[in-house]
């Protein structure tokens, strides 16, 4: 009695959708005595389906991790993302640029609590983007709106600075060292004064699956209406172990990768 698979082992095959097919519909080169996942008959190690991009790693470096977090990530996609940790932070940011289109630079920094690594993190923040939007205009007077409507956007620059305070869910990270690096950002800002602000922002990882991103909202004191792009960088400074009761130095190892990356 032929019988199928128990489970999919990797939904973004299609040749594994089919629970009835062995290993692939590739027997030479694999075997799978529990149904879930091809051993390579070389070596008797799980390895890749070909859907990996040749083997590809998790954040870890582990093929079947990889391979389990696509099908994690796939549930919570169904059911609903819980965040993997939880961070609060404050930024200064300056842009420069006519009411219309600006670029802006950024600085601050965010504590990220991580209740299933145990760990707190303390994160430098650094960036720049562009801004679309009123700049530096109280978008909440009609006198200013219908001046701009008449007059069109003045030729020279100016110059604006803005301060927020935000808190953020972070999604798709086992440990804090994992939120580091390159962020794309995105974010949307209105205030008069006193206002909000909220984006999102994500690894440039080409796997959506996996990669780690947060989802940020908070308050602002500004001026204006816009939509920014950013890339942001976030730097671990000093991290807090209350499982280990111990305090490391994450910055010491993330500048040794940055210099490595650029030989």
């Amino acid at each position: 009695m032929v019988s199928p698979d128990s489970i999919v082992p990797n939904f973004s095959n299609p040749q594994s959708l089919n629970r009835y097919t062995y290993v692939l519909n590739s027997p030479l080169n694999f075997s799978d005595p529990t149904g879930h996942n091809p051993i390579c008959n070389n070596d008797g190690s799980i390895c890749s389906d070909g859907a990996y991009d040749d083997g590809k790693l998790d954040r870890r470096g582990d093929t079947a991790r990889y391979k389990q977090s696509q099908i994690d990530s796939l549930i919570k996609f169904y059911n609903g993302p819980a965040p993997d940790a939880y961070a609060v932070g404050s930024t200064v940011s300056g842009s420069i640029g006519i009411p219309l289109v600006s670029v802006n630079g950024v600085v601050g920094g965010e504590t990220v609590f991580n209740s299933e690594s145990q760990e707190i993190t303390r994160f430098w923040i650094i960036g720049y983007g562009f801004s679309g939007g009123l700049v530096d205009t109280n978008v909440f007077n009609p006198d200013n709106l219908e001046a701009l409507a008449e007059n069109g956007p003045h030729p020279y620059p100016q110059f604006s600075v803005a301060a927020s305070l935000y808190g953020a869910s972070i999604y798709n990270i086992d440990e804090n060292w994992e939120y580091r690096g390159k962020f794309e950002a995105s974010s949307a800002t209105v205030a008069h004064g006193l206002g909000v602000t909220g984006g999102r922002g994500q690894t440039p990882n080409d796997d959506e699956l996996v990669k780690p991103y947060s989802e940020y909202g908070g308050l602002v004191v500004g001026e204006g209406l816009s939509v920014d792009a950013s890339q942001v960088w976030y730097i671990p400074v000093v991290t807090y172990d209350w499982g280990q009761r111990t305090i490391s130095l994450p910055i010491i190892p993330y500048l040794v990768e940055v210099f490595q990356s650029q030989e």
